[in-house]
């Protein structure tokens, strides 16, 4: 699974992540979303988790597209 991931941040800022896999949203407490994804200018994979006092919202790629 190969999806790019857009989260908007309540500051206005939006940050944008490439070949995310393993996402996972938090649908009990509403808290986090946590996902791996690889660092395009840092060409490392990683694990990132946001929090949803930060967010405003996401938009993870649909499969098949």
């Amino acid at each position: 699974m190969n999806k790019t991931l857009a989260i908007y941040f309540k500051n206005g800022r939006t940050a944008y992540f490439e070949k995310v896999e393993n996402f996972k949203y938090d649908n009990v407490h509403d808290i986090t979303i946590e996902f791996d994804y690889f660092g395009i200018r840092s060409q490392v994979k990683r694990h990132a988790v946001f929090n949803f006092d930060v967010i405003a919202g996401y938009a993870l790629q649909e499969d098949g597209e």
